[in-house]
């Protein structure tokens, strides 16, 4: 199985776009900031399941901070950062 897996989007779906043309994914997990592309991106790719958490720019959106998963029996656990000290040291 094949995942595609962005986040930062930050309303640029045209590059979502050609990365998913090129790779051509089983699914795809949005880890935040602008997840509101994935909705767009949905209408293009119905047949890709898609899944999104939020990031430290989607305030006013509502939705997961955390999601987990198991692709091929690889556990899996995606989130933005911002929750959890990413760019405060190692």
């Amino acid at each position: 199985m094949k995942a595609l897996i962005v986040s930062d989007s930050h309303g640029s779906v045209d590059n979502l776009e050609t990365a998913i043309r090129q790779t051509m994914p089983d699914c795809i997990y949005h880890l935040g900031d602008h997840i509101d592309d994935i909705d767009t991106l949905k209408r293009q790719f119905p047949h890709i399941p898609m899944y999104a958490v939020c990031g430290n720019c989607d305030m006013f959106t509502s939705g997961p901070l955390m999601l987990r998963d198991e692709l091929d029996g690889i556990r899996l656990m995606g989130c933005h950062g911002h929750k959890y000290g990413v760019k405060s040291g190692l």
